[in-house]
């Protein structure tokens, strides 16, 4: 069984172009993303965000990805409609 290795806590800024979040990782493991700011902000896997569409994180929402469950380890984007908006991210890989 793989199990977690280092992690990382970090946060980001988006803004109103579709920013990069996290980029491809096949080591991953575990992210949380959380919206730590007052605006909605838009998820996007794979490709460019996009206001109102993929995965909306009101504020104070969060998303996560455990891969055992949910295999994803492709680049991640975010977008918000206006301004600089903050999100908090923890990521993990395995050992």
């Amino acid at each position: 069984m793989d199990t977690f290795g280092s992690a990382t806590n970090t946060s980001i800024t988006v803004t109103t172009s579709s920013t990069l979040v996290l980029a491809l990782n096949p080591n991953r493991a575990y992210v949380a993303i959380c919206n730590d700011s007052d605006a909605t902000v838009y998820l996007a896997f794979a490709a460019s965000a996009s206001l109102n569409s993929g995965i909306r994180l009101a504020s104070g929402q969060a998303f996560e990805i455990v891969n055992a469950l949910n295999p994803y380890i492709g680049p991640i984007y975010a977008i918000t409609s206006t301004g600089s908006k903050v999100l908090t991210l923890t990521h993990a890989t395995f050992v």
